[in-house]
């Protein structure tokens, strides 16, 4: 008789001690996942602010990075980012990619930025046709001083 009140001792105290430790573990789990997102939005945030400061090498690197991940979020946003490193760069073939960029995201909040980037590139390589074509596109009404 003794063994059996054992086990049901065992089952009392089993079944609340399994119950804190799947909580444990879930809640250690959800941290792990927490913090992995916010070092991936990390990523984002410090490759936003070096293209600020104008050190688009180092922009284009954790832009990458963070696309590399497949968060949609954002991925648009990093993917022009991307883009207009590569034109500041003077990469081959930027100015392409920027457009290729463009036309996938249609309307997208960073076009204005990029139609003047585009039109500054081709300005500076005296192609006047196309830095006045992308000229043209850039709307006025949303400009800022961010552009430059």
């Amino acid at each position: 008789m003794k063994a059996g009140l054992q086990g049901i001792g065992f089952r009392f105290f089993s079944a609340p001690l399994l119950i804190v430790f799947m909580c444990l573990f879930g809640s250690f789990v959800y941290a792990q996942k927490t913090n992995e997102k916010s070092q991936i939005e990390d990523l984002y945030t410090r490759g936003v602010d070096l293209y600020i400061k104008k050190k688009y090498q180092s922009a284009h690197d954790l832009f990458k990075q963070y696309t590399s991940f497949g968060i949609i979020e954002r991925e648009s946003n990093a993917q022009m980012y991307r883009a207009l490193c590569n034109l500041a760069l003077f990469r081959k073939h930027a100015d392409r990619e920027l457009i290729a960029t463009i036309n996938q995201y249609p309307g997208h909040v960073l076009s204005n930025k990029s139609f003047y980037a585009l039109a500054s590139h081709y300005y500076l390589k005296r192609k006047w046709n196309d830095a006045l074509f992308y000229f043209n596109k850039v709307s006025t009404l949303t400009f800022s001083k961010e552009a430059e």
